[in-house]
């Protein structure tokens, strides 16, 4: 299941529309409207806590994977997220940085540097 389900589910959940849940969870609704268009594809770690910390009943295992219900019921145990999700959101947090990507790019460059060197001494 993707985030664009997800958050639909999510807000439907909740009865809000995206900007006033963005609202109520303290983020920029951009980053709302990045989950249901599909421009990101997973939720950031950061939001998944602000969304539990305002939804206690909310299922953090349901925003990142998809899987099991929107709500727990109460006294129901909460799911923990995998370390694989952790680390994926971590993941893609460092990919999404402009340091990150400007050192890719002097790695390619590099790369090509030394491919054109290859090539003239073989």
């Amino acid at each position: 299941m993707d985030a664009t389900i997800i958050i639909d589910r999510v807000l439907k959940a909740v009865g809000l529309n995206a900007p006033t849940f963005a609202k109520t969870i303290g983020v920029n609704y951009q980053r709302i409207f990045d989950l249901q268009r599909g421009r990101v594809k997973k939720f950031h770690p950061e939001i998944v806590r602000k969304i539990i910390e305002k939804w206690p009943n909310m299922n953090a295992n349901f925003i990142y994977t998809g899987e099991g219900e929107v709500m727990l019921k109460p006294g129901e145990p909460v799911p923990q997220p995998s370390i694989e999700d952790m680390v994926n959101g971590a993941v893609e947090k460092i990919l999404d940085t402009e340091e990150f990507k400007s050192r890719l790019k002097l790695v390619d460059e590099r790369e090509q540097i030394l491919n054109k060197r290859e090539n003239m001494l073989a």
